[in-house]
């Protein structure tokens, strides 16, 4: 399917190896194919990658975002997608072996259609690039989501954590009341907590969130400290409440 549009297939070997299989295992071939065209025909190495599908099996439209990891991108995407006025149903969150990151997001608009035209499509991609292009300081000092006036939620937010030994990381879960802006508070603890993003599995029920965060410590080890644990667990709460 891939080589019939022109790529190489050592090319696409490479950058195949360059991921675990768990990407395989949670994106189909069509996603597949359609991150590796978007990535080997980029021109801009140095510079984010943004691509939209407009129509999906996944029940919503699919954004795709390819750049070098570095503190706050989870938080600035989800933002952006919520400045955008999208609904974000799942994302799929991988880190490859080169420290770069994989990120795709199933979204809908407030009233439960895909992105309908490539006029959108160029809307949603302009606006993370241009989010994207915050440094960290100007990120933390822009406090968008915390001046917007939500309402009262009274269902408590349960969040618990597991040490994976094998993968040198820990196991965060987090279940909340969905709303508005959850996903970027969540990724603004985390940031504030010096903790790093390597790996979310984002679900929604209902009106509820069962979120899953595969975190380490700058140190890129699983994160032992109770402090560290609790700062992460008391600033998500503070963010929610």
């Amino acid at each position: 399917l891939i080589t019939k549009k022109g790529m190489s297939e050592k090319n696409i070997l490479s950058l195949w190896k360059s991921v675990d299989d768990d990407y395989f295992i949670r994106h189909n071939p069509d996603e597949i194919a359609w991150h590796t065209e978007g990535i080997l025909k980029y021109k801009n190495k140095s510079g984010p990658l943004v691509t939209v599908m407009n129509n999906s099996s996944r029940g919503g439209s699919l954004i795709f975002v390819y750049m070098s990891d570095r503190k706050n991108i989870f938080a600035i995407i989800t933002r952006a997608i919520e400045k955008l006025k999208l609904t974000i149903l799942d994302a799929k969150i991988i880190t490859n072996r080169k420290n770069f990151v994989l990120d795709t997001f199933v979204v809908l608009e407030n009233n439960g259609m895909m992105i309908k035209n490539n006029e959108r499509s160029i809307e949603v991609k302009n606006r993370i690039l241009k989010e994207l292009k915050f440094t960290s300081a100007e990120f933390d000092q822009d406090n968008w989501l915390v001046r917007r006036q939500l309402k009262s939620f009274n269902l408590p937010t349960h969040i618990t954590f597991e040490s994976d030994l094998k993968n040198n990381r820990t196991i965060m879960e987090v279940s909340a009341v969905d709303r508005p802006g959850l996903l970027s508070r969540i990724g603004m603890a985390m940031d504030a907590c010096g903790t790093k993003l390597q790996n979310a599995k984002i679900a929604t029920y209902g009106e509820r969130a069962e979120d899953i965060f595969y975190l380490q410590n700058e140190e890129s080890k699983m994160i032992d400290d109770p402090l560290k644990l609790e700062c992460l667990k008391n600033s998500i709460v503070d963010a929610l409440s």
